[in-house]
């Protein structure tokens, strides 16, 4: 348990798992969220692999999750072509 005193208010009892820092909102590139600390990471990358989005940025840098599972719309020719000639960042 943790105790949080949100501002000027009295501090409150809560247990850890519902104390979060971390945007509840999934962004595509890592660097757009509100807190970049590992709690944060960890959960925007596992919000990304339940929706299938198994690529995410930071930056410059690509993190890629292990589906464990066949990602055929990710590899066909529509996407591939879509990325062709493009600069990162552009079908963000």
């Amino acid at each position: 348990d943790v105790d949080v005193r949100p501002y000027a208010a009295r501090a409150v009892r809560v247990r850890c798992g519902e104390c979060l820092l971390r945007d509840v909102v999934v962004q595509e590139d890592m660097v757009k969220l509100n807190h970049l600390h590992e709690v944060g990471v960890l959960d925007n990358l596992k919000r990304r692999y339940a929706m299938d989005d198994i690529y995410t940025y930071t930056g410059g840098i690509l993190i890629a999750v292990n589906p464990f599972k066949a990602m055929g719309h990710l590899y066909d020719e529509h996407m591939m072509g879509m990325y062709r000639g493009g600069k990162l960042g552009d079908l963000s």
